[in-house]
């Protein structure tokens, strides 16, 4: 029997962002992905998606390296088709960074828990830096891990894209850069609100607003999970947003707010190819093995 949710949380305590690695861009591929046991990290395939630059214009391009076992052609089109949309999304390119041109990502395939519990994780590994000593940029290089117990039921379900598109903007910053110390404050310090309706002193609840550029739907400062990790949207406040901390496998949405925190970390943002997916995340692809070769 097919679960009805799949909660998926972002862990900062075990795959956390390090600063001091990232110091100075470490521009070029990063090494295989944390967590796989040192199994195999060959680059199973490779796809690089949106248009190739041209004298006029510099695009937004993201290569998917697909490590080690495990990936079919179905499988790597959830990953491809989300980083084309996102290619399409974004409206210009990053500052090349040594070899990378905009962004390089390995993708790979572990058991990470139980079905049904954390789904992937994904990061920034190394991002630019303006001074060649502060990362005070955007990211440059990063990774997921999806668990090897959940990825053939969201394929199954039509919802690896979904997953894939939440991952992908994690590496991009969404959550994972929103507090850099001295460069980025987009959140404001926990405050807990008592429940002065009863007499237990530790009823209420903690509230954090992420305080960029950024409003829900009602005009308001977004509220920011509390529990899990402070990387992801309140989940008791937006439901099936795409980028809260419990995953709908059912079906996810990308709403404006999420589109604007995107700008907030300096994404040039095309609002309207933002509204394509404003009622369901819906990314079909229908690519090839030779899509996916290995250069």
């Amino acid at each position: 029997m097919k679960p009805t949710f799949l909660p998926h949380e972002l862990s900062h305590e075990e795959f956390q962002f390090d600063w001091d690695a990232a110091r100075g861009g470490n521009g070029g591929k990063p090494g295989g992905p944390p967590g796989n046991g040192g199994g195999n990290t060959d680059v199973t395939g490779t796809y690089t998606s949106g248009a190739v630059d041209d004298t006029t214009t510099d695009h937004f391009n993201i290569q998917l390296n697909f490590i080690g076992d495990g990936w079919t052609v179905d499988l790597m089109n959830a990953f491809a088709a989300a980083a084309d949309y996102l290619s399409q999304l974004v409206t210009a390119g990053l500052t090349q960074d040594g070899s990378v041109d905009d962004l390089v990502i390995n993708v790979s395939i572990s058991d990470i828990d139980t079905i049904g519990g954390t789904l992937a994780q994904g990061r920034p590994t190394s991002v630019r830096s303006s001074d060649n000593t502060t990362p005070d940029g955007l990211p440059v290089t990063g990774e997921i891990i999806v668990d090897s117990n959940d990825i053939d039921s969201l394929l199954a379900l039509g919802t690896l894209d979904d997953l894939a598109l939440h991952e992908i903007l994690h590496v991009m910053g969404f959550g994972t850069l929103w507090d850099v110390p001295g460069v980025r404050d987009l959140l404001t310090d926990p405050v807990f609100v008592p429940d002065l309706s009863t007499r237990n002193p530790k009823d209420g609840e903690t509230i954090i607003e992420y305080i960029g550029g950024a409003l829900d739907a009602n005009g308001g400062n977004p509220l920011v999970e509390t529990e899990g990790s402070l990387g992801h949207w309140s989940e008791e406040v937006y439901g099936d947003e795409l980028m809260t901390t419990v995953f709908n496998p059912n079906g996810n949405y990308l709403s404006d707010m999420t589109l604007d925190a995107l700008s907030d970390l300096g994404y040039s943002i095309d609002d309207i190819v933002g509204a394509q997916l404003a009622l369901a995340v819906d990314l079909s692809a229908s690519y090839t093995i030779d899509d996916f070769a290995v250069v």
